[in-house]
């Protein structure tokens, strides 16, 4: 129990450092932005839940990390659990990041520089957010997205079926009298199929058109539920097939697909209007690249300018 327990407070532990990283250093985390009131031992201020010396983690810094975590590990804690490891979380941090400070480690060159490359990754992303929310989509082109695309959303005919696999087609021939005569047809593949499907009486489960040998698919399809097929020769050996279910094409409605395109269509909107904001910026900025840094690793000489202009940045 007490293991268990010690495994999964490490595990959250580990998922909120990522959190922790970007949302810290981007917003200082309260930083008393305003005064608490009361003292450590004795809040009053509904709205602090912690003081940790000259600084403040409020409610709302909590909620901010929990938006960011993922539902399943949430899902491991009670609600008030959950709220707890974070707020230690934020403690032991703040704790840590005023030592660091104390110590000057926040004055050091490549420190300041892995801080900035944080925050720059952070405005990106939020830069994307904003261009998010300005896509507004109408039922028209949902609606035409599905007509174009409406192969995407068929189930193609189904079936299930056994067989059974012998080398000779005279073989084959013998079973089938047998199993016209009454014979159990998943006992006989059981007993004499050199398929390995043998083993549970035959049974392929369920397969679409385009799976399985043409002439063994053309013979199987043409089958009623419960039929039997003639002799049916393959590059694997001779056959016969039994059909044991069958389940028809079928088209997801609009409806139950509207979401869904939603969603494809934000994306798209979404990931062009990256690109042209990209492109303009790149116009704009004057992006210039060093094609000197590149030749250097892998062997080629630079060219006369050495500067051209940059791929986007990953």
């Amino acid at each position: 129990m007490v293991k268990e327990k010690l495994k999964k407070e490490g595990f959250l532990k580990r998922s909120f450092a990522a959190v922790f990283m970007v949302l810290i250093v981007v917003f200082g985390c309260s930083q008393a932005q305003k005064e608490a009131g009361g003292t450590p031992g004795g809040i009053t201020d509904p709205d602090v839940v912690a003081i940790i010396g000259d600084d403040v983690v409020y409610g709302k810094d909590i909620e901010m990390v929990l938006a960011q975590m993922p539902e399943h590990i949430q899902k491991r804690y009670t609600p008030s659990q959950l709220r707890r490891e974070v707020l230690e979380g934020f403690i032991s941090m703040k704790m840590l990041a005023h030592e660091a400070k104390k110590r000057g480690i926040d004055q050091d060159e490549e420190v300041k520089h892995k801080l900035a490359y944080v925050v720059e990754q952070f405005l990106a992303k939020q830069m994307e957010m904003e261009l998010r929310k300005s896509i507004t989509l109408g039922d028209a082109e949902i609606e035409q997205y599905y007509v174009q695309n409406r192969e995407r959303y068929m189930t193609a005919e189904r079936i299930r079926a056994r067989h059974i696999l012998v080398d000779s087609e005279e073989r084959a021939r013998e079973l089938l009298r047998e199993i016209r005569s009454g014979a159990d047809f998943a006992e006989l593949a059981q007993r004499v199929s050199s398929c390995p499907s043998a083993s549970t009486g035959g049974d392929l489960g369920w397969f679409s058109k385009g799976k399985m040998d043409p002439a063994f698919e053309e013979a199987a399809f043409a089958l009623g539920n419960g039929e039997v097929s003639e002799v049916v020769k393959s590059g694997s050996g001779y056959h016969l097939i039994k059909l044991e279910d069958r389940k028809p094409a079928r088209e997801r409605t609009l409806d139950q697909v509207r979401t869904s395109i939603q969603r494809t269509l934000e994306k798209e909107v979404l990931q062009k209007s990256i690109d042209e904001l990209r492109e303009n910026l790149r116009s704009e900025m004057g992006v210039v690249v060093n094609e000197g840094y590149f030749h250097a690793f892998s062997g080629e000489p630079a060219s006369e300018s050495g500067k051209e202009e940059a791929p986007d940045a990953p």
